[in-house]
């Protein structure tokens, strides 16, 4: 839709177009598909700002709707987002279930994008604690990805395989996962930071392999992006990023 085109281009949510959007698909005689729906679209800029509990009862009603309809294909695509939601809410059984859940559709309905299964998995694991877990699942997903030449999950599954690298204190997998993904991303046109957070997981990954001025220049590039988007949480992580330069360079006044 025009507005989540817009919020990917980093210029935020445009709410009266989405509340019309919703208004006009509730006029409809016959609803649209469960992931169809201008509600997913709004829970997605909603998750990705981290307005939690804004977005969890637009997911959830459209989850009720598919597993009602019987779509299964559409609760798949869902569930992925509901993972998401639940690892940065901090519920991970839940977000483990889903995953699982998840990855089992994947399978049983040979889905289009075969890496989403490894990356729900490897991102439950990862934020759980569960590192080797997490590792394999995102390896997993990256191959698959690949094979299926689908570059958006080839470059969530290789951040979260950065995020597992630097769980497990392995800086330097965490970088060689990380490295190409702030330049992909921009390939791709995508420059909202809360998509993919490479910009500040290969910032710190560089601080502590003592790359101070690659990782300062990272966490400049990511402050400017923060400001640019007026996202407070990019800002934050870009100004914990310069603290852990300041502590690789000894320097703590």
């Amino acid at each position: 839709s025009a507005a989540a085109s817009e919020f990917w281009l980093g210029r935020g949510i445009d709410h009266d177009l989405m509340a019309r959007t919703i208004a006009l698909e509730d006029s409809l005689d016959r609803g649209l598909p469960s992931y169809s729906s201008p509600r997913i679209s709004l829970a997605q800029q909603l998750l990705w700002t981290d307005d939690f509990e804004q977005a969890r009862p637009l997911l959830e009603g459209q989850h009720h709707l598919a597993l009602e309809r019987g779509q299964e294909g559409e609760r798949a695509a869902i569930l992925f987002h509901l993972v998401e939601l639940e690892c940065r809410s901090g519920n991970l059984e839940r977000a483990d279930r889903y995953a699982g859940e998840l990855r089992r559709l994947n399978w049983e309905l040979d889905l289009a994008q075969p890496g989403v299964g490894g990356y729900a998995q490897a991102l439950a694991a990862a934020v759980s604690g569960d590192a080797e877990r997490a590792r394999s699942a995102a390896r997993e997903g990256i191959d698959e990805s690949e094979a299926f030449g689908d570059e958006i999950f080839r470059i969530q599954n290789s951040w979260v395989l950065g995020l597992a690298e630097l769980a497990a204190g392995d800086a330097a997998a965490a970088h060689q996962a990380l490295a190409s993904l702030p330049d992909a991303l921009d390939r791709i046109g995508l420059v909202e930071t809360a998509f993919a957070p490479a910009l500040a997981l290969d910032a710190e990954a560089l601080a502590k392999l003592g790359r101070v001025k690659e990782a300062e220049a990272l966490a400049t590039r990511l402050d400017q992006r923060g400001r640019a988007l007026g996202r407070t949480a990019t800002r934050g992580a870009a100004a914990r990023c310069r603290m852990l330069v300041a502590a690789a360079r000894g320097d703590f006044e």
